[in-house]
């Protein structure tokens, strides 16, 4: 759901195993306190492993943490450091990412001191729920935010919200 073929966006050639950068994931994230439920740790090792899988093997070190309540607003976050001689696509490439895993209305936005590329776009599920999921991809990490609950306004917020969540995890 989260992994939006994050693998795609990389160069295809022999991947080096260091990578450039890394994430950490804090106890608090957007005012939100990180869930430590059975149930949201076992969702947030499976978007690691979903992440990690779709990389196919551009990403290491994938942390992945949920963020807030089900019943109320929460986000997701899963990302990793980029392999040593992988580099990022460009935005077109991230949009499409989004576009090919069912997501609407997905637009480019600026991707904040950090650079790279973000683009998100918005999905209705099953459940009538709006997720907002946004990608980013630059020259140190790699990963996805998945807002939900309303815990980000729009996808313009979303985007702003991915670049505080970058500026926090990134490293």
């Amino acid at each position: 759901m989260i992994a939006a073929a994050v693998g795609g966006y990389f160069a295809q050639h022999q991947i080096s195993p260091a990578p450039k950068g890394s994430i950490t994931l804090p106890r608090t994230l957007l005012s939100l306190p990180r869930a430590t439920s059975a149930g949201a740790n076992r969702v947030a090792s499976n978007l690691k492993n979903d992440e990690a899988t779709s990389s196919r093997g551009r990403l290491s070190n994938v942390k992945a943490g949920i963020y807030g309540s089900p019943t109320g607003a929460w986000f997701a976050v899963a990302a990793g450091g980029i392999c040593g001689n992988c580099y990022a696509k460009s935005p077109s490439v991230v949009k499409k990412g989004l576009v090919n895993s069912g997501y609407s209305n997905v637009r480019a936005f600026p991707a904040g001191s950090k650079g790279g590329s973000l683009a998100c776009g918005s999905k209705l599920t099953g459940a009538a729920t709006l997720l907002l999921h946004c990608t980013w991809v630059d020259k140190m990490t790699a990963g996805d935010v998945l807002y939900a609950g309303g815990s980000a306004s729009g996808l313009a917020g979303a985007a702003a919200k991915t670049n505080q969540v970058r500026a926090a995890v990134e490293h």
